[in-house]
């Protein structure tokens, strides 16, 4: 049975409009055999997931599970220990009760929906005691790895307490960490299914006591923007704006034939012959160290230019740990693994600009371009840096995160489950 418009705004699972009709399918009791009704649970409600969100399913391998992982690392006094109890009842107050969908779980019957369970999902686990400075990163490599078995829930907590530092989940090094005594680590795993990271941060901000204040002062900027739009908008010509129409058609004709060209000349990616090795390692590891503020990544790419961001750091970062990695596993095993001059990756783009605006509801908005970046050479970190970012400021003007976002769709809805692998391996491009 098909039925019922949107109730609430928080109801609504990102791939529709607010007020408009969402599909929604009421299952009824199993009928028996002989006629009358089964005594099992009730009817359950079910509610349409985004198309990115079962592409997320769908293109997911054992390897790779499309999965976010991360923490949160709270420093407090002795006497102000976090109890399993009192963190369950705040997150089901302020975020299950809002946010439907961390109350759900892929229906069984057909992955084009959600069921809505209530279950507890948070469970309270040993800290670590320090004697392995590696033991937190361990869990976290964990959670990350592991399958979720979608069809009993979507995400999973994990809560810990103990001295402060035992973990490593707070460095020693941040300012005021020594006037504390103890620490709460909050690990959760998240499969992408049921929303992405800006969605999750949303949420998880939903928990502070400050979490009003802060969703005035996001509306707040966002007037601001709106208006700086605005003015810059009516001050360009209306031929300009007519201009833009057919240059959004060549830049998305360009963007298709730039990934094609991408997916035939990449070759192989240059871990596989580290994956294929007799002992080689198959497995993703994880670990972190405070390297700069955000501040000072901010005065960093300042230097660079104006344009520059942070996230073209990350990717020169990145570019760097590839060529170290692969410069040890070469030498680890007598030159079998080579370094190639460039390689690919994936950029992930959220399409509203990495922002919910209050009163929106989760959802998948995540697109991405491949970009090619050079690995191996004797650039310095600052020549490495301006050559990613302007690589990076030349993919960006192209509509390259909106086409592939429409293509995962298109994969999800009308082809058959193998397709949507086989899309993300391609489009990955290695």
């Amino acid at each position: 049975m098909m039925c019922n418009r949107l109730m609430h705004p928080f109801l609504n699972d990102g791939n529709t409009s607010e007020g408009k009709e969402e599909l929604v399918k009421v299952v009824p009791d199993k009928v028996a055999k002989g006629g009358g009704r089964q005594k099992t649970k009730p009817g359950v409600i079910q509610r349409q997931l985004t198309s990115l969100g079962r592409f997320t399913l769908r293109s997911q391998t054992e390897e790779n599970p499309s999965i976010i992982a991360f923490f949160l690392a709270l420093a407090h006094d002795s006497d102000k220990d976090l109890s399993l109890h009192d963190f369950q009842s705040t997150w089901e107050k302020r975020v299950m009760e809002k946010h439907e969908r961390f109350r759900c779980q892929v229906s069984r019957e057909d992955d084009h929906f959600f069921e809505r369970p209530l279950d507890h999902y948070i469970s309270e686990i040993q800290h670590p005691d320090g004697k392995d400075p590696k033991e937190f990163s361990k869990r976290i490599e964990s959670m990350l790895l592991s399958p979720i078995e979608v069809t009993e829930k979507l995400w999973q907590a994990n809560l810990s307490c103990g001295p402060i530092g035992t973990s490593g989940a707070i460095p020693d090094s941040m300012n005021g960490i020594k006037e504390f005594e103890k620490e709460t680590i909050l690990a959760f795993r998240i499969h992408h299914s049921l929303c992405d990271g800006v969605s999750i941060a949303a949420a998880v901000g939903d928990l502070a006591d400050e979490a009003a204040q802060l969703q005035l002062n996001i509306m707040e900027e966002l007037k601001l923007s709106e208006k700086r739009y605005q003015e810059y908008f009516f001050a360009v010509s209306f031929l300009t704006a007519f201009l833009s129409i057919p240059w959004f058609l060549v830049a998305c004709f360009y963007s298709i034939l730039l990934q094609g060209w991408k997916m035939i000349s990449s070759g192989k990616n240059p871990f596989d012959p580290v994956i294929a090795l007799p002992n080689g390692p198959v497995k993703r590891s994880v670990d972190w160290k405070p390297i700069a503020s955000i501040e000072e990544m901010k005065k960093v790419a300042k230097s660079i230019s104006r344009k520059t961001t942070i996230n073209d750091i990350a990717c020169a970062m990145v570019s760097y740990a590839v060529q170290k990695q692969l410069e040890e596993h070469s030498k680890t095993h007598n030159g079998k693994v080579s370094i190639p001059q460039k390689v690919n990756i994936t950029v992930p783009v959220h399409l509203t600009g990495g922002i919910l605006r209050p009163g929106d509801s989760l959802g998948n908005k995540i697109g991405g371009f491949v970009c090619t970046i050079p690995i191996n050479g004797k650039k310095s970190a600052r020549d490495r840096l301006r050559t990613i970012s302007r690589i990076l400021r030349r993919e960006k003007l192209l509509p390259s995160p909106m086409i592939s976002w429409n293509l995962a769709r298109f994969f999800t809805n009308y082809l058959p489950i193998h397709f949507s692998k086989w899309a993300l391996r391609q489009f990955s491009a290695n």
